[in-house]
């Protein structure tokens, strides 16, 4: 990236991310419009690829940055979290939540980025994610009373289990809530953890008599 970007007024300097965020947020890698993004930020094409260099340069930057805002944004959030593995994860699945909701552009951006990552960008991409899950989830998961675990279940699988269960129930409550503003979800969050939390009392002690 170019040393001239870096030195750009801060407005100015958001102003053109927060571009480049909307329409990557928006559209594919390969579908998305540099056309667009200059009018959005009032640049013009030469300027934006003298920053950058090319589009891929472009969208990794802005993978970087907002993954690394986002993982600010968390770790202002962190506090004494519970050493109960259900009380941990609701609490991180809130957390997320809360993030997708103050951040929905910049957080779709990531998801849809890992979710579906565009070919010419796969090993960089990769590379960048399982860094970020090999640093970060082992203090997320730090201190996690296992005495109540069965002897013979994998504390990973279960971890896996109950993450992969909340997560998609919190795109579903977010899915659901799609037209209320972040405030009235926000306002609604100790009901939506009072559900989750009977759902897990199912998963917790199973399904079968």
């Amino acid at each position: 990236m170019n040393e001239n970007f870096q030195n750009l007024h801060p407005d100015k300097k958001k102003k053109i991310i927060d571009a480049c965020i909307n329409e990557f947020s928006e559209n594919s890698y390969e579908k998305a419009s540099t056309n667009s993004i200059v009018k959005n930020s009032g640049i013009s094409k030469g300027t934006l690829f003298n920053y950058f260099g090319n589009k891929k340069k472009l969208f990794l930057y802005i993978f970087d940055y907002s993954m690394d805002y986002l993982i600010d944004r968390f770790e202002e959030m962190k506090c004494d979290q519970p050493s109960d593995l259900f009380d941990r994860l609701v609490w991180l699945s809130l957390a997320k939540m809360k993030l997708y909701l103050e951040h929905p552009l910049m957080s779709k951006f990531l998801v849809t980025s890992v979710i579906n990552m565009p070919e010419e960008l796969k090993d960089e991409l990769s590379l960048r994610y399982s860094a970020l899950i090999e640093k970060y989830t082992p203090p997320l998961l730090k201190d996690i009373d296992v005495s109540k675990f069965r002897s013979e279940i994998s504390r990973k699988k279960a971890v896996d289990i109950v993450s992969i269960f909340l997560d998609a129930l919190s795109m579903r409550y977010i899915k659901e809530n799609k037209n209320k503003t972040a405030d009235e979800i926000f306002g609604s969050l100790d009901i939506i953890a009072e559900e989750i939390y009977e759902y897990l009392e199912i998963l917790k002690h199973g399904i079968y008599k």
